[in-house]
């Protein structure tokens, strides 16, 4: 599987140097399953360009609905990106969670969704006007990937338990820094990392990772608590029978500090409700490189609030 990270944030450098890892206590004799709430629901609605709804002057470019209840919006871009959520050259991302209804997908705070055949029914209210617009528009509507087996199905949402991270490389000696952290604060770690000689920027204060989501339709969502979301996209290429998920990707942030990236990584399933997701990369920042492990202990979310 590779992945196209296409964040666009200085603070995504730190996701760059984690190893992740989802792992069964222990002592846990048997497993929870935890089953997504929407499952049966997820799927990605791409809109016919000609007819396409118009929300707030924006043309409406597509909605996926993850397994565990979020919704990312897509629209054609506006002059100014809102701060910390992703936009490209012609489209803007917003991440929203919904529910259904009566067989209506609910986005809370965008509108209604409803889905038959191979149209779509889009209610939302205008911003200005404050009136309920309905639009009908022909779509494409995709399941996506498919996992071969449930204990493969890593296509939800993950909490994080546990943080590990390492560094080695620039001014710091041979053994390195490292660390355990008990949440995915980033100012947290980041400080830790400066603080243990790391040339990091500043511009990673009052970051918390909520959850991880990935979809079957090859997105990658991080949310962040008190934050909007990054997002970033993914290209899975997934065997039948694969037992590990192999990806990549490359990162390339202009801020205050001009930060260059690789990592590769493997996510590998812990039964129904965990996974290990690992990644080793370098990262540079001005003459320093660093090589660097994270790890995140996982665990699945049956429905993202």
């Amino acid at each position: 599987m590779k992945l196209v990270y296409k964040l666009s944030l200085i603070v995504a450098a730190i996701a760059t140097m984690t190893l992740v890892s989802c792992n069964k206590d222990d002592d846990k004799k048997a497993e929870e399953v935890i089953v997504p709430e929407y499952k049966a629901e997820a799927q990605k609605v791409t809109f016919n360009d000609a007819t396409a709804p118009i929300v707030d002057g924006k043309k409406l470019k597509s909605v996926e609905f993850t397994a565990s209840g979020l919704a990312i919006v897509t629209t054609e871009a506006k002059a100014a990106a809102a701060p910390m959520v992703r936009s490209g050259e012609d489209e803007d991302v917003k991440i929203y969670t919904y529910t259904i209804e009566g067989g209506v997908y609910v986005i809370k705070g965008f509108g209604k969704v409803e889905i038959k055949n191979a149209t779509a029914t889009v209610t939302t209210t205008n911003e200005a006007s404050g009136k309920e617009e309905t639009q009908t528009a022909g779509v494409e509507v995709a399941q996506g990937e498919q996992p071969a087996s449930d204990e493969l199905d890593i296509f939800c949402t993950w909490k994080i338990k546990r943080v590990i991270i390492s560094a080695k490389g620039g001014q710091l000696d041979q053994n390195g820094v490292g660390k355990t952290f008990n949440s995915a604060d980033l100012e947290v770690i980041g400080t830790f990392l400066k603080d243990n000689g790391v040339n990091l920027p500043d511009e990673i204060k009052g970051y918390s990772i909520k959850d991880i989501t990935l979809t079957k339709n090859g997105s990658f969502i991080i949310r962040f608590l008190a934050k909007d979301s990054f997002y970033g996209d993914i290209n899975f290429d997934i065997p039948a029978h694969a037992k590990v998920i192999d990806f990549a990707y490359d990162l390339h942030v202009e801020g205050n500090s001009i930060i260059n990236a690789h990592a590769e990584g493997k996510i590998t399933p812990d039964g129904e409700s965990a996974c290990n997701m690992l990644i080793k990369g370098n990262i540079k920042n001005g003459k320093d490189e660093y090589t660097t492990e994270l790890e995140f202990d996982l665990v699945k979310v049956a429905k993202a609030e």
